[in-house]
Order: C-alpha cells, then structure tokens, then sequence
C-alpha cells in the first residue's frame, strides 16, 4: 500500500493501493499531472480549444466546457481582460457572441506549454522524453 497525500484544499489523505500494474502507475502519473495544471485550468482549456479549433460562438465553447453560462461569462471576462481572447458580436446573429483568441493568447499558451513540460518531465533526459512522446503516440492511435 502506497500513502498518498491530496493536494486539495482539505489536505485530506487517502490511501490507494499500488498492485503493480502499468495502469496504475499511468493514472498515478497523470493524476500528478493535473494538479500541476489546477491553477487556471479552465482558463488554458478555453486557450486550448480556441487555438485548436478556431473562433466559434460562446454557447459552443460552454458545452463544450460543459460549464453554466454565468461560470462562462465570468471565464471568458478574465480572459478578456489579460487579453487573451476576444468577444465579438455575430454578424449573423447579433444575440449571439464569437470568442477568439488574441495573439497574446496563442503566446501564453505556448509559455504555459513549456513550462508544463518543463516542470512535469524534469526527470527525464531528452532521449527518455522523446521515448516516452513515441509511446504516447501509439498508445493515442489506438
């Protein structure tokens, strides 16, 4: 058995049990992964899905984000004033509101990218990044 402590705000502790498998220490690894990304998280995934996918209208984004319009609103408002992204009005649908993201957001999101890599895979050298980068890959084209 492996102790664990959580690194959420109650600093509540767990016990999981490390039965040896790959599987286990895969999740193990990413769960270390997304506490990393925590701060702002919501923020870099708007980024993400807008330098990705393009401009597209605000309730789109929102499901996709699968998040309540006012939690939206408040988001994309923070983003907004960073300038990271920018609000604009439907030509076609003057109700409606196309985001998109502002060079400065493409920029920060590639520093937080790096920095991500940086932080996360400090324990590698460059020939086990790059290994590991290959497994990835064929393990997502499955």
């Amino acid at each position: 058995m492996k102790r664990i402590k959580d690194d959420n705000q109650s600093g509540r502790k767990y016990m999981m049990r490390d039965d040896g498998s790959l599987a286990w220490l895969f999740f193990h690894t990413v769960r270390k992964m997304r506490q990393f990304n925590y701060a702002g998280y919501s923020q870099q995934r708007v980024l993400n899905i807008l330098d990705e996918c393009g401009s597209m209208n605000q309730k789109e984004l929102q499901d996709i984000l699968q998040i309540q319009p006012g939690s939206m609103s408040e988001l994309l408002a923070k983003l907004e004033d960073k300038g990271l992204i920018e609000r604009k009005k439907d030509d076609k649908d003057r109700r409606s509101v196309v985001v998109s993201i502002t060079e400065e957001g493409r920029s920060v999101k590639k520093e937080i990218s790096l920095e991500k890599d940086r932080v996360i895979f400090s324990a590698l050298t460059d020939e086990e990044r790059a290994a590991l980068k290959r497994i990835l890959n064929k393990l997502s084209d499955q």
